[in-house]
């Protein structure tokens, strides 16, 4: 997961300041403003729930993890890493995703203890994302990953388990109305649409 209170930035101002490296969605001002109020909701039901801050709300692409100590190993710079990182984001985002469309909430994690916005996304777009998962673990020390399952997280449920874990269909959580693909307005759900690029972050 991307870490909540990190900065994401182009790799020229990058601080390694948590060592944890990911290329992630870049989440719009308005979903995030959706999202705080989609957590009002949530915090109202459940009094063990703690909500994302604002900052925080992400969708990892792909986990790099550690690269100062990968640049260590194959006795690179970490500036020269960073450099070929962003270029490789420069490259993918040539063609935004256009295909993430939001289906459902779910509980996320070994613990299922987290909160998150699921979204589909098509075949041939999924193929894309494991592509560029397989050169950051070959070229960059990343997890070698053999599935994607895109999500945003948005909270997390303190003390979790199987005694308390909540049902979160009979929540009533509204749904999320913003999109973050490329589409026409929604004059229905006022929504508007943005294209699906992707940054590097801490």
């Amino acid at each position: 997961m991307s870490n909540p209170g990190g900065k994401s930035t182009d790799s020229s101002h990058i601080q390694l300041t948590n060592k944890n490296l990911y290329i992630e969605l870049v989440i719009p001002t308005e979903l995030r403003t959706e999202l705080v109020g989609i957590n009002q909701h949530l915090a109202e039901q459940l009094p063990s729930y703690k909500p994302m801050a604002f900052n925080g709300f992400h969708m990892t692409v792909v986990y790099i993890g550690d690269i100062a100590q990968y640049a260590k190993s194959v006795n690179k710079s970490v500036k020269v890493l960073l450099a070929e990182l962003q270029q490789l984001v420069n490259e993918f985002n040539k063609e935004s995703l256009t295909s993430l469309r939001f289906v459902c909430y779910d509980l996320f994690s070994e613990k299922r203890n987290l909160v998150v916005a699921r979204y589909t996304i098509s075949h041939d777009e999924h193929n894309w994302i494991l592509d560029l998962k397989k050169t950051c673990a070959t070229k960059y020390g990343a997890p070698i990953e053999s599935d994607y399952e895109p999500h945003i997280t948005i909270g997390k449920i303190q003390n979790c388990n199987d005694a308390n874990r909540p049902n979160l269909t009979m929540l009533n959580i509204p749904p999320v109305e913003f999109e973050i693909i490329p589409e026409s307005t929604s004059i229905e759900y006022k929504t508007v649409a943005t294209a699906g690029k992707i940054k590097l972050a801490l």
